[in-house]
């Protein structure tokens, strides 16, 4: 995994596929369950991946995140979702609720790579 040159204030990191496995994510106050195609980069104040549906922006979503063995819960809120020109969607959400469990594992994970 690579940092990505950023001026942003936390460092992001590329996931490689082989170590991603993401279960999918939830919109909150709802059942709906929408697949993660792949994950694009973390970093410890978001994450960024791809899914075949468009998602509203400002909504909260639950996400379970699987890398490496390091198993991450997390409440995020969609920042942006951008058309590809594959047909798939560019997806951002910023953390807003993630224990100090999950935070140390991924700041763990993020040091070990």
């Amino acid at each position: 995994m690579a940092e990505v040159a950023s001026p942003r204030r936390s460092p992001r990191f590329q996931i490689d596929p082989a170590l991603a496995a993401v279960l999918s994510l939830r919109l909150l106050g709802t059942a709906a369950r929408l697949p993660i195609e792949e994950v694009i980069d973390l970093s410890t104040g978001g994450i960024r991946f791809l899914i075949k549906n468009p998602i509203q922006l400002k909504v909260d979503v639950d996400i379970l995140l699987i890398v490496s063995g390091y198993k991450l819960k997390f409440i995020g809120q969609i920042q942006r979702c951008q058309k590809t020109e594959e047909g798939m969607n560019d997806v951002f959400a910023a953390f807003v609720t993630i224990s100090e469990k999950n935070l140390r594992k991924l700041f763990s994970f993020l040091k070990s790579t």
